[in-house]
């Protein structure tokens, strides 16, 4: 019954929307309706992408509001964290964490993470140098410069 639902336009709660986030509020919203790390994952790596079309809408120069510091935090971990593949899984993952370090707002709620938040991501990210090698190192430095690690 609940597949006719969903393939006769009913909504199904658990997947996830195919539209981006298009500013903090839209972001924290959805990422409150993945409850499971799966589920996480798989939408952490849905909107932090190398295309940086979400980074641009959450911290560009035109974006409004301020993302919450633990989402932020969370988001990051639970996206470096799809790296169980080949090490150009890692790469995807560091060019869409450095297009949202770098991007013009993020300094702002980058001034808001705990050391502990910053502690998670920077964790995270040796473990995704360690997995994808020496060619990442500069690439995860300017990451921790954007995180103020």
């Amino acid at each position: 019954a609940g597949t006719a639902g969903a393939k006769a336009g009913g909504r199904d709660p658990t997947k996830l929307k195919k539209s981006d986030p298009k500013g903090a509020f839209g972001l924290e919203k959805d990422w409150l309706l993945q409850k499971s790390a799966d589920e996480k994952r798989a939408y952490a790596a849905k909107i932090l992408r190398a295309d940086g079309a979400v980074a641009k809408a959450l911290f560009g120069a035109k974006s409004t509001g301020t993302v919450d510091a633990d989402v932020l935090c969370e988001v990051a971990v639970a996206r470096l964290d799809v790296l169980d593949g080949p090490s150009s899984a890692v790469g995807k993952a560091l060019a869409a964490l450095e297009l949202v370090a770098s991007a013009p707002r993020f300094e702002l709620t980058a001034s808001f993470l705990s050391n502990g938040q910053k502690g998670s991501v920077e964790t995270s990210l040796d473990a995704a140098l360690a997995k994808g090698g020496a060619v990442f190192e500069a690439q995860v430095g300017r990451i921790k410069e954007g995180f103020k690690m």
